[in-house]
């Protein structure tokens, strides 16, 4: 096995055990909120026009730019990181 795969196979161990554990001590922020219709999907492209300029919530008062993200539209698994931050806000 690749040391890539490997590692990300341990990375979602890693990741799977700290759902577990935040499930164990009655955190349920994991849990779904309610059940979606999972048959319908989007282009990246499309929740990206769906998404705008998004005013959801309170950030929007203090962002110059929407952080979309970069990387292959069309990948079998996604792995999303930290929330940008000023540098990624000023480059957009």
């Amino acid at each position: 096995m690749s040391t890539d795969k490997q590692e990300l196979l341990e990375i979602l161990e890693i990741t799977k055990n700290a759902i577990q554990d935040a499930k164990l001590h009655g955190n349920r922020d994991f849990e779904p909120q309610k059940k979606q219709n999972m048959t319908q999907s989007f282009s990246l492209q499309e929740i990206q026009q769906e998404i705008g300029q998004c005013t959801r919530c309170p950030l929007h008062k203090e962002r110059k730019n929407i952080v979309f993200g970069v990387g292959n539209p069309n990948a079998d698994l996604v792995i999303v990181g930290e929330a940008p931050g000023r540098d990624e806000d000023v480059k957009g």
